[in-house]
C-alpha cells in the first residue's frame, strides 16, 4: 500500500510539472504573491528552517484560510484537473493496468503466498504397491492366471529360484500378453533415484546364465494413452537371443527378485539387496509429448507387455526370446514417490 500511494503522488507530481503547472498564473500568485510564503522563504536561512521551524510556512500550507489564490490554484487549475481527471497515464496505472490486476488479483504467486503459504500435494516417499488390477485379458482366476497375484505383494524366491506367487503373461497379442496395474488413482512421481521397481521372476541358473522373460514397460496418465519406457536390445546380432541382462537396457524381467515382503523385507529400492528391475523417470526423453509430461508430472497406470509381442525397430520383427520362455511372470510393482491426493 505504501508503494501504491507513493506511485500516485509521483504520477501527480510529474503530471503537474510536465503539463505547465509552474506557468499557471494562479499557482504563481499563490507561491509568489503570498506574503507569508515570501517571509518564510526570505527570512529563513535554510529550507529546513522553513519546513521545520517556520510558522509562516505552516501558515501557508496548513492554516492558509485567507489565501483564496492558493485554493484557486488547486481547485480551478485546468492543469491540476487534467492531471487528476483526464490523465490516461494515471488511469492506466491505477485503474486499468493489467499489470496491477495480474499482480494483485490473478497472480498465482500472490495467491500462493497469501492463501496457500504451505506447499501442498508433495509426494511422500515410501513403499507403495500397485495393488489395483485395471486390465488383464489373460486372467482366469486360477493358478498362474490369477491376476490378483500381481497386485497382492512381492514374494521373491531369491537369486536362484522363481516365485509361485505370480501372474503369467503369454504371447498372444491382446489375449494374454499384458497386464495394467495402478495405485488406485494416485500418481507415481519423479524423485531422486529409483522411482519404481518391476519385480518379474528372473533367476540365475548358472555362473553366466540368467533366465529372463522380458517385458516392455509402458506408462500412462489417463489409462488410455501409453508411452513405452525407452528400451533397446543391444546385441551384435539382434536376431539371436542372448541371456545377458546388460544387453537389454530399459526392459523389465532382467534380474532375480530377492525382495520378499515376508521373509526378506529389505529396502526394495536397494538393487543389491532387493533385486528387481529399477526405473527412473529421469530417463524418459524430453520429447515435448507424453513422455516429457510423465517425466515432469508422473503417471497413474503401468502396463507390462510381453516383449516378444512388441516389434524391435532395429529388425522390424518381434524382440527375440529365450527358447524356454513361455511368458513373463509378474510378482508385483512398487513405487517410491506417490501423490495420493491427486485429482
Amino acid at each position: 500500500m505504501k508503494t501504491y500511494i507513493a506511485t500516485v503522488v509521483a504520477i501527480i507530481a510529474v503530471s503537474l510539472a510536465g503539463c505547465g503547472g509552474a506557468d499557471s498564473p494562479d499557482l504563481n500568485d499563490a507561491l509568489s504573491g503570498s506574503d507569508a510564503f515570501s517571509d518564510a522563504a526570505d527570512d529563513s536561512g535554510t529550507f529546513t528552517d522553513v519546513s521545520d521551524d517556520s510558522e509562516a510556512f505552516v501558515d501557508v500550507f496548513d492554516d492558509s484560510d485567507d489565501s483564496e489564490v492558493f485554493n484557486d490554484a488547486l481547485d480551478d487549475s485546468e492543469v491540476f484537473n487534467d492531471a487528476m481527471d483526464n490523465s490516461e497515464t494515471l488511469i492506466d496505472a491505477l485503474s486499468d493496468s493489467e499489470v496491477l490486476d495480474d499482480a494483485l488479483d490473478d497472480s498465482e504467486v500472490h495467491n500462493d503466498g497469501l492463501n496457500d503459504s504451505e506447499t501442498v500435494n508433495e509426494p511422500t516417499p515410501g513403499v507403495y504397491l500397485a495393488n489395483v488390477v485395471v486390465d488383464a485379458p489373460g486372467h482366469t482366476g486360477e493358478g498362474f492366471k490369477d491376476a490378483n497375484k500381481a497386485a497382492n505383494g512381492v514374494y521373491g524366491a531369491g537369486q536362484y529360484a522363481g516365485s509361485y506367487d505370480v501372474f503369467s503373461l503369454g504371447y498372444e497379442e491382446g489375449v494374454d500378453n499384458y497386464i495394467t496395474l495402478s495405485w488406485g488413482g494416485a500418481v507415481v512421481q519423479n524423485g531422486p533415484g529409483t522411482d519404481f521397481v518391476v519385480f518379474e521372476n528372473g533367476f540365475q541358473s548358472g555362473p553366466s546364465y540368467t533366465f529372463m522373460d522380458l517385458i516392455v514397460v509402458m506408462l500412462s496418465i489417463d489409462g488410455e494413452n501409453f508411452v513405452a519406457f525407452p528400451h533397446d536390445y543391444t546385441a551384435a546380432d539382434e536376431t539371436k537371443y542372448e541371456p545377458n541382462p546388460e544387453l537389454w537396457p530399459g526392459f523389465a524381467g532382467r534380474y532375480p527378485v530377492k525382495y520378499n515382503q515376508d521373509s526378506n523385507p529389505v529396502d526394495p529400492f536397494d538393487f543389491e539387496l532387493a533385486g528387481g528391475d529399477h526405473f527412473d523417470l529421469d530417463d524418459l526423453p524430453m520429447d515435448g509429448g507424453l513422455a516429457q509430461q510423465i517425466k515432469e508430472q508422473g503417471f497413474r497406470f503401468i502396463k507390462l507387455v510381453s516383449a516378444h509381442t512388441v516389434i524391435n525397430p532395429d529388425t522390424n520383427e518381434p524382440f527375440v526370446k529365450d527358447p524356454m520362455s513361455n511368458g513373463p511372470d509378474i510378482d508385483g510393482v512398487i513405487a517410491r514417490y506417490l501423490l495420493e491426493d491427486a485429482e
